[in-house]
């Protein structure tokens, strides 16, 4: 009758490297650097993500401010709506091929929300500029990235509200862009992220 196993260590050293082969992954060793791995890529994405918000808010407190009329404003800005829609896109096959999904998901979705809000900013300040009527108060760079994220965020304090019909059109531009980005964008990127984790886990 045979006794119980020997312990894997145990097997290893009389030569039976089956049982470790076929634990692979599932190691505590292998494990644990794939943990550390993930870490470094979390701390990296995060730092990435940031480095991207700090930068468009640079570029945009230097952005110069010329004076055009107001449909021109409102033209300018579905053209780089577009072109926005345009670089999600093209994002997201960046998804598919990650070896980690769900991490390069939040860096596009960080980085997507960086250029949406300094977009619509530097539109209003522009309008602003070319007619000061048509807000409540005149917009500098920080008046524009605060009323955009007001907007964004729906809160509404009302201390700057759109007067002009274009400054109202634009907002409400705006508005519908938002619910795009919050309902349907967002769930599109981890649904491309999920699609992504589960290509590669046939690939293995």
């Amino acid at each position: 009758m045979n006794g119980p196993p020997a312990p894997l260590g145990h097997r290893v050293a009389d030569g039976d490297l089956r049982a470790w082969v076929a634990m692979g992954p599932s190691t505590p060793m292998v494990m644990g650097e794939d943990r550390r791995r993930r870490r470094q890529l979390v701390l990296g994405a995060g730092l990435r993500c940031l480095l991207t918000a700090v930068g468009a808010l640079l570029f945009y407190a230097h952005l110069p401010i010329a004076e055009l009329g107001g449909s021109r404003v409102l033209l300018r800005l579905m053209l780089a709506t577009v072109a926005f829609m345009a670089m999600v896109g093209w994002q997201a096959r960046s998804i598919l091929r990650s070896e980690y999904p769900q991490i390069r998901a939040l860096e596009v979705l960080v980085t997507a929300l960086a250029i949406l809000v300094v977009m619509f900013a530097y539109g209003y300040v522009r309008l602003s500029t070319a007619d000061p009527a048509s807000f409540t108060e005149p917009l500098d760079h920080a008046a524009g990235i605060y009323f955009t994220i007001t907007v964004l965020a729906t809160v509404g304090f009302g201390d700057i509200s759109p007067v002009t019909s274009t400054a109202r059109l634009m907002v409400s531009f705006q508005m519908m862009l938002d619910l795009v980005f919050i309902g349907v964008l967002v769930r599109l990127l981890f649904t491309v992220a999920q699609h992504g984790i589960a290509r590669r886990n046939d690939a293995a």
